[in-house]
Order: C-alpha cells, then structure tokens, then sequence
C-alpha cells in the first residue's frame, strides 16, 4: 500500500547504481533526514520515496542502515555484488516478516499465506508452537503454527546467502539504553516536561503522509492523549474515529465523544450490534494468518473498516499500557508482591474460597475472572517467576490445563522444559516492572497486540501507526523510574499528569479498559451451538490432537456457570476456524 510518494514509490525497487533491489513494508519517519545526510555523501534520488532511502543507506552504510532508519518496517534487499539476501524487522515488531527454508530455496513473506503459495509447501503443525498458542494464546517469535517456518523477531536483521545463515540482533531494549546515571535523579515535573516534547515529536513524525490520515479513540487515556496532541499540531480539525456496541458495559463511545469535543476534532462514530462482529468470526483465520485467540480483534477490524472509508493511514495509542505499567496484571504483581510473604497454602485456599462462592459473571474483567487468573499465577511453584506468572495471567491455559486438553500421545512429543522460553528474559540489575515491562514489549506487544493490529487495519487497506512505541519516547518512559509510571495501583500515573490541561477529568480518572466484546453471552447465546458442534465434532477432535473428554468438560461446566471458561473456550474455537480453513 503506497502512503508516501505514491507516483514513483513502487515496488520491487531497484537502486539507483543497479547494485540492490528491494521490497519494503512499512514507512520510515526520518527518511527526509537520510535523504539529505546521504546526498552529501554524493547519491541523488530518482524518486521521493522512502523505500529509496533505505536502498541508498544500505549502499552507504551496510548493514548499519537498521540502526540509522526510525520507522516501522520489514524488508528484504538483494545485494547483486555480494549475491546476499538481506532481511530486517523494525525494533518493536510493528511489522510481520516470515521466512522458510526449503532445499536449495529460501522462501519470505509479510503473510504466512504467501509462503503456502511455494510448491511443495507442507502444512504440517509444529507440536511444540500448538502448546505454545494453548498458553500464550498466540505463537511467540521466533515460531509459528507450522514446522519448518519461522518469524524473524524485531530488532533482528537476517543474512542469506549460498553458503550462510545467519540471524543478527541490532536492537533490545534489555541491553540498548541502559539508564542513564541523571535520568535516574530526573525530578517528576521534569519527566512530565520531556514526556511532553518527545510525545510530541513522535506524534508529529507519524502525521508525515500524502494520503488522508486521521486517529482512532477508544476514549481511552492512550489513543485519547494521541488524539489530543495530533490535533494540537495538525493547525485543522483532524478526523477521530470510534465504534460503541449496543451492550453497554462494551461501550466507551460517550468517552470518545468527551474527548473530541475537548480537543476540537471531527468525529465520526458508529455504534455496531452484536450481529456486526459475530458475522466477522468466520473470517478470523484469514485476517490473523496463524491461530491468535485475541477476540478484541473483531472491534479492531470494524473500526478500521469504518476509518477506512475517510482515510489511509491512522495513528493509535498501542505502547502505551506497556511502556506505562497500565495493564491490570502490573497491579496484580503488587498485589502478589504483597502477599508473597503469607503461606502460600493460606493464600490458596482463600483465592479457592472466593471463587466458589461468586456467582459466575458473564461482565466485561468480572470479580470472579480476575480472581481465577489471579489464582492461576499462585497455584504452581513454576510460576515463582514473574515472566512465567504474567502468562499465567495473560493467557487461556496452563500448563496443567494444556497437558489435560491435549491428546496424550500429542503431550509426549512436546518439549515442555522449553514451553516457557519465550517469555525467559535475562534480568538486569533493574527493578521487577522495568523487566516485566522490557518482557511485555518483547512478547505480548510484538506477538499478539501488534499482530492483532496490524492484520485486522491492513485487511482492509489501512495503515495504522503507534506514537508511543517512538524508540526516543519508548526508551525514556522504560528506563523512567517505577513510581513514576504506577503509584499505588494507578498505572499511567505519569501520562495522567501530563494530559490532565489536554482531557476531560472524566478519561484521566477512569479505570481501563481493554477493546472487549461480550465473550460470556456469545458463548452461552448467540455462539453456543456453533462453538458446541465445532468444538466436538471429528473434524477437529478427530485429528488426534486433542482429549475429547476434556474438551467436553471444559464446555459443560461453562455452560452450568461453574467455571468461566470464556478464554479457553475461545482459544480452541478460533484454533477451530483455523483448521477450518487451513483445506480451502
């Protein structure tokens, strides 16, 4: 899709000099600056076009060019001379980029469905990456669903050529920017001030287009502050876009409407039925590619169509509720962090208590949900780690869970000791939320949000673009002191202070709350028999991979309100539809 110099911007491109050629996805922010930096080194340009820039960077500057571009990208380039293919991914994984290897071919692609097109292509399921998705509710990076093909992480580049294979990090927040002796006695009033200028700035990069551009808002505190500052620099009205649901406790559109009529912008919004998104289900697997069990991908697509209709390219608060601790798991850790000092078996038996005697509740994060995913982080001695009882509280099952669900003779091809690999970081002498937080945009951002994203705007033709995940803006928010970004149990703590002259009271006071859809009554309604008669038929039981039994008991005690199982039930159905469709 062209957003920059859409006249002489195409693709395969090849360099001025005839030496490389590339295809590129994404935009680059500072390609401006390049051009100019690289003119004075002696190119010229035949086109306007980003994707140029990066073909005259890598003649300069080699394999350097991914740490001089700042932008959201994946790209591969041919290097005629050296007969090397060389392929990057931007920091944070904005962009997808997968690849295979096959025989004497190499084979890559922005969509896994476009590697299916090679011949000989098997798709045979990796074991190891469906126990994977069971836990994480998608299948981490470097993996994917399938043997034999891999994605290449962010902030990785790629080199390949006749007689080599080799991956390269050239950027993690782990190790890149490590805090700074001063920004460690940064006052709070400072950090406001520079959060403010390089909020801005980043803002500002990404209203860089030459087709029509507006913003999403949820009315929430993150697309809200980006709206707000987009319409601050923009000198006209500029154009937000949100979506309600007919179910209330799902509607934030009174927020979304506050929120323009503070800043000034022109609204659009639309109000959906249930019906709207339940006729988007079958279409899940062929906009997420691979099983992504993220249900909040259906408003995300309907909220892209509808942008779509007015403009080309969005800007969205992704980033925020990592780089800021706004996750109710963050809260969830201190809470733990507390408790951590109790008996364990006291602990336990409480959680155990209150879960039997609350009613199963079908509203959007309900007491009794939280408390059993909060239970799920306590009830084993593996989850003693943080990064493995963040996903115990992220994703749908455990690994108790998943070995029951699973057919056994599946469960003893699984190499269970590595289940928890991908979310195994190293720590730094740093406190546990900037590792939690360096651990949420590594997986659970680059994996899940951004995929979600990503796939659900580009399904129907629109770009979406992510201020906070600026690297200048994101470094500084994660090497910000803790109390900073959540005092008490209030996440955001620093963005709520700095917004607080540009937002309603009403959005900087409320709780958050995610892009839900009401899971509970679609699976007990309007869902039940197409969820039942998927779930249970041969079609997918009879493929030997999972216990029909479990599967079955696992339905039954959702449907009896015994157990909210809403995240596991719909984990499976969506990895139903994708085998579902995985024939045609």
């Amino acid at each position: 899709m062209s957003i920059i110099d859409l006249s002489t911007g195409n693709q395969p491109m090849v360099s001025r000099s005839s030496k490389s050629v590339i295809v590129f996805n994404g935009e680059i922010y500072n390609f401006k600056k390049l051009r100019e930096e690289l003119k004075d080194c002696g190119f010229s340009f035949n086109t306007q076009s980003d994707t140029e820039v990066i073909l005259a960077g890598y003649e300069a500057w080699g394999h350097e060019v991914v740490n001089k571009i700042d932008g959201m990208f994946a790209f591969a380039l041919w290097d005629k001379l050296k007969k090397e293919l060389f392929l990057a991914r931007d920091r944070f994984g904005k962009k997808p980029l997968y690849f295979l290897r096959s025989g004497g071919s190499f084979i890559f692609g922005s969509e896994l469905k476009a590697l299916e097109q090679f011949p000989g292509f098997k798709k045979e399921i990796d074991q190891n990456s469906l126990a994977k998705y069971l836990i994480y509710d998608f299948v981490p990076s470097p993996h994917s669903i399938f043997k034999n093909v891999s994605k290449l992480e962010g902030g990785h580049y790629l080199i390949v050529s006749k007689d080599s294979f080799k991956a390269e990090k050239y950027f993690d927040p782990a190790f890149d920017y490590q805090r700074p002796p001063d920004r460690q006695k940064i006052t709070f009033n400072q950090a406001q001030k520079i959060f403010l200028n390089l909020f801005e700035e980043a803002v500002k990069k990404r209203l860089v287009s030459d087709v029509p551009f507006g913003v999403f808002l949820s009315g929430g505190i993150d697309s809200s502050s980006v709206a707000a500052i987009a319409q601050k620099i923009a000198g006209q009205k500029i154009k937000t876009f949100s979506i309600g649901f007919c179910e209330k406790d799902f509607d934030e559109s009174i927020y979304a409407r506050e929120v323009a009529k503070k800043i000034g912008s022109e609204h659009y919004e639309k109000i959906f039925s249930a019906k709207d998104a339940l006729d988007l289900i079958d279409k899940i697997p062929q906009i997420a590619d691979e099983p992504l069990a993220d249900a909040s991908i259906l408003p995300t697509r309907l909220l892209s169509s509808f942008a779509r209709e007015n403009v080309k390219v969005a800007l969205g608060g992704d980033g925020g509720d990592e780089l800021l601790l706004g996750y109710p798991t963050f809260s969830a850790e201190k809470i733990f962090q507390m408790m951590r000092f109790l008996p364990k078996d006291l602990i336990k038996k409480t959680i155990k208590y209150l879960t039997q005697i609350l009613q199963v509740d079908e509203g959007y994060m309900s007491l009794d949900f939280k408390l059993r995913q909060f239970a799920k982080g306590l009830e084993n001695e593996i989850y003693r780690h943080s990064g493995k009882r963040h996903q115990a509280w992220l994703g749908s099952f455990d690994i108790n869970e998943t070995q029951k669900i699973l057919d056994p003779e599946i469960c003893k091809n699984v190499a269970w000791e590595n289940i928890f690999e991908n979310v195994l970081m190293p720590q730094l002498n740093e406190n546990n939320f900037r590792y939690l937080s360096r651990l949420y945009l590594k997986r659970y951002l680059q994996d899940e949000v951004m995929v979600k994203v990503d796939r659900a705007s580009m399904s129907v033709g629109l770009e979406t673009r992510s201020p906070f995940l600026d690297t200048y803006l994101a470094m500084f928010l994660l090497n910000l002191p803790t109390e900073y970004k959540i005092k008490g149990f209030n996440g955001k703590y620093l963005l709520k202070h700095a917004m607080k002259n540009f937002l309603p009271k009403s959005v900087i006071l409320r709780k958050k709350k995610g892009f839900g859809v009401p899971l509970d009554r679609w699976i007990n309604n309007e869902l039940r028999d197409k969820i039942n008669d998927i779930l249970t038929s041969n079609d997918f039981i009879g493929q030997g991979l999972f216990d029909r039994k479990s599967v079955t008991k696992m339905l039954d005690n959702h449907h009896a309100k015994k157990i909210n199982n809403r995240k596991k039930i719909w984990n499976l159905f969506v990895l139903a539809l994708w085998f579902k469709n995985l024939d045609k």
